[in-house]
Parts: C-alpha cells; sequence; structure tokens
C-alpha cells in the first residue's frame, strides 16, 4: 500500500515505520500522518485541560466504553470531562484504558 512505498523510500527497512510507531503517529487516509496523542501524566492532564479528549474505559459504563467530551483534568484521581451534551462525567483513573486528544475530522 502507499504507507508502505513512503515507509520503505524514506527509511528503508520498515525502519521509518518503526519511529512512526514509537511516536503514536498513525498512517492512513485522509491524512498521511496524525498525531494520537494519548494523556497519561499528572501534568498532561493540566497541560491539556480544556481540550477535547477521548476516554475509553476497560469495562462499560450502562453498556458505552467510549466518552467524547472537554477535560476539566485530574481531581482527586479521576479524570474529570465535560460531555458535548454539557454533563459533566468523572470516571476513577483505575477504570480508564486511555485518554486521548479528540481527532476531528
Amino acid at each position: 500500500d502507499f504507507s508502505s512505498e513512503i515507509a520503505m523510500g524514506i527509511g528503508g527497512h520498515g525502519e521509518f515505520t518503526d519511529t512512526l510507531a514509537r511516536y503514536g503517529i498513525v498512517m492512513g487516509a485522509p491524512l498521511l500522518a496524525q498525531y494520537y496523542y494519548s494523556i497519561k501524566r499528572e501534568r498532561e492532564y493540566v497541560k491539556y485541560a480544556g481540550r477535547l479528549v477521548d476516554v475509553k474505559l476497560f469495562k462499560a459504563v450502562d453498556g458505552v466504553k467510549e466518552f467524547r467530551g472537554n477535560l476539566e483534568g485530574l481531581i482527586d484521581d479521576k479524570i474529570v470531562i465535560v460531555s458535548e451534551a454539557g454533563e459533566k462525567l468523572e470516571f476513577n483513573k483505575k477504570d480508564v484504558a486511555a485518554t486521548r486528544l479528540a481527532v476531528i475530522f
């Protein structure tokens, strides 16, 4: 495919794709490379407060595992977001599989 051709042309022997994977860059349409940043550290929750994020849970809550909203921060070891509907949602950090900056196309 196209991304494989680019990887071989630029890095050869897969070095380029290994580097992309290490930094969380995804090859594919509609963008050639998009950054899908995972928020992990406490200081990152402060840095990205107010930004739109996707929160993915290990176990579903009321049948839903993925939530999107504006990040308020990490408060008392809970990830707090405000949903697009204006509802304040809190998730225990240990129950969250990933918190990522939302990608909007």
